[in-house]
């Protein structure tokens, strides 16, 4: 199975919102097992600076919603898993030695947590493994975004950075393609994926990968919604 393929088959099962301590799992057994990797760990960082674990696989210290605050995981104190001390300000971070990795989580902007992975040996192929972090990572961060939207207070945080009410920073945003806004309306017009695959002569998943897109750039989580947003905006 080639990368492309591997991403598809990891968007389309995120697609069906999965639980998220299934989501750590599948990453190491699953979707990233040719890394050779033993343990994962997915983070929210908050508005106060403090990271909680959401959900993790192959680590049996620290529990689910431990917090650790800034002060401590910023300043590399022997209190938080180490994974949290090669953080910095770079998208994808490797610890010395290659055996583990820190990777950026976005939503709408703003940085809302990492995954972190640990292997069972140094990686060697570290540009191929970025590679796919690049593509992987969004789609763990629109999972989080969509299934966690209000826990992880996007509005807030959004309103709290731009100086503005989310609505309009979305407005101001809002950039489709012409790709995007084909299915859209297809969308609205309540057709299902494999019905818009068949009439624009995409593939299904192709189709599932574009509509999510779609989500994030306007900011909901369901079909229903995103029609309403997209002829509310004058996109339809």
């Amino acid at each position: 199975m080639n990368r492309s393929q591997r991403m598809q088959r990891l968007l389309a099962w995120l697609s069906f919102m999965p639980p998220l301590e299934n989501v750590a799992r599948s990453l190491v057994l699953d979707h990233l097992s040719s890394f050779n990797p033993i343990k994962s760990m997915i983070w929210h960082l908050d508005k106060s600076d403090s990271l909680i674990l959401l959900a993790s696989y192959g680590d049996q210290e620290t529990p689910i919603g431990k917090s650790f605050a800034g002060s401590i995981w910023r300043t590399g104190s022997k209190a938080a898993p180490f994974a949290l001390h090669t953080v910095s300000g770079d998208p994808i971070i490797w610890s010395e030695g290659n055996t583990q990795v820190v990777i950026n989580l976005y939503a709408q902007n703003l940085l809302i947590g990492f995954l972190s992975l640990s292997f069972a040996e140094p990686v060697g192929n570290v540009e191929d493994f970025n590679s796919d972090a690049e593509e992987f990572s969004w789609q763990i961060s629109l999972y989080l975004a969509l299934r966690f939207h209000g826990f992880l207070g996007l509005d807030d945080r959004a309103s709290m950075s731009n100086g503005a009410p989310l609505t309009n920073t979305v407005n101001k945003r809002i950039e489709l393609t012409t790709r995007q806004v084909s299915i859209l309306s297809r969308v609205a017009a309540k057709k299902t994926n494999h019905e818009i695959a068949k009439e624009l002569g995409y593939s299904v998943s192709t189709v599932r990968h574009e509509t999510m897109r779609i989500f994030e750039s306007l900011g909901v989580s369901d079909r229903v919604t995103a029609a309403s947003e997209g002829h509310r905006l004058g996109l339809l």
